[in-house]
């Protein structure tokens, strides 16, 4: 059986999302939401997933990348990321997820930012290297002989070279050009508190060790409390 990498496109209902649109409120508690997590965790209670406990099988492996679980999920740059760890051991494919029952697949954009510091001692040289990191070139080779998503250039993205290596990027390009789903940030700009917390506080409900109603209560509190932040 040949293992198939699943990857994440857009767009998905503004109900569907743990946070909603405009960043102000946890959803977690929506209809489609908790459907997703019921469903996930119900993989997990009947095996067909590995806990937070499993060990990782070796340095910078996972349970794929070592043929030991048939599918994951994952941002559309992983077959850069595994290419040199898998090699020849098996064939996969990687194609954008399924869509779900109103027809919508659910996903974002997300991207790194490189920047230079506004008090830097040395704005020339700080200027010609980030004109050289986030070049064209830079951000091809990133995505064609690295392990990185291609940098966000549209003359990258749709270059041929770089459908011949991945095919999974032409559908991806072509995926960016009917228009994606923003990165569900929180409105006072406190993503990875946020991010941080909710992974904690729903580790044992995935893991299978907690109900929906005991993780439910605790973790809309908690990340909702971070939301009410003001801005840092």
């Amino acid at each position: 059986m040949t293992p198939v990498l699943v990857l994440v496109g857009p767009p998905a209902s503004g109900d569907s999302w743990v946070l909603s649109p405009d960043g102000k409120k946890s959803q977690l508690g929506s209809p489609p939401v908790k459907e997703a997590f019921e469903w996930y965790r119900k993989l997990v209670a009947d095996g067909f997933i590995p806990t937070s406990e499993a060990a990782p099988p070796g340095p910078g492996q996972d349970q794929f990348t070592v043929g030991k679980m048939i599918a994951q999920a994952a941002e559309i740059g992983r077959p850069q990321a595994d290419r040199d760890i898998i090699k020849d051991k098996f064939k996969y494919k990687a194609v954008l997820w399924p869509k779900g029952k109103a027809g919508n697949r659910g996903s974002c954009l997300s991207y790194n930012g490189h920047c230079m510091s506004a008090k830097t001692q040395h704005p020339d040289e700080a200027f010609h290297l980030l004109n050289a990191i986030t070049s064209t070139e830079a951000g091809f080779r990133a995505g064609y002989e690295g392990h990185a998503n291609p940098y966000a250039r549209h003359t990258i993205w749709f270059d041929k070279r770089l459908w011949d290596r991945y095919p999974i990027d032409e559908d991806g390009a072509k995926w960016f050009e009917q228009g994606i789903d923003p990165f569900p940030m929180p409105a006072n700009l406190r993503a990875q508190e946020y991010q941080d917390s909710f992974i904690q506080q729903t580790e044992k409900y995935l893991d299978g060790k907690e109900t929906w109603d005991q993780m439910y209560p605790r973790t809309q509190k908690a990340v909702q409390d971070i939301i009410d932040q003001p801005r840092p």
